[in-house]
């Protein structure tokens, strides 16, 4: 499976949930066929980059949509990542994401409406 197909299937999936439930669909994809030697981290941070460009998310943290520009709210996120994360933090129950990521995901619906997370 290409990162293209991955993108694509990840997105479908996984429209108007949270941010773990990204990771989570993003890591069946890969256990199911190899992407080609990508980490999981470097994959979700491509896949969270291109829902941004192309208008399917904005990231939000307390009501109010981060600003700067698509590489500066990337970069609140990575910054906030565990350095070594445990199983509870990233894929055991996703402890990382529930409370301590800097931001969640609001998507932007083809109506019009936004789902927040």
């Amino acid at each position: 499976m290409n990162q293209q197909s991955t993108f694509e299937c990840v997105k479908r999936t996984a429209w108007g949930l949270t941010m773990r439930s990204v990771w989570q669909h993003l890591g069946v994809e890969m256990s199911e066929v190899p992407n080609e030697g990508a980490s999981q981290y470097d994959l979700f941070f491509s896949v969270m980059e291109r829902l941004l460009e192309e208008g399917s998310i904005k990231l939000a943290h307390d009501g109010k949509y981060l600003g700067g520009t698509i590489a500066d709210q990337l970069k609140v996120l990575k910054d906030a990542w565990p350095a070594e994360p445990g199983e509870d933090d990233i894929d055991g129950i996703g402890l990382w994401f529930l409370a301590y990521a800097p931001a969640g995901i609001v998507w932007q619906n083809p109506d019009g409406t936004e789902t927040w997370t």
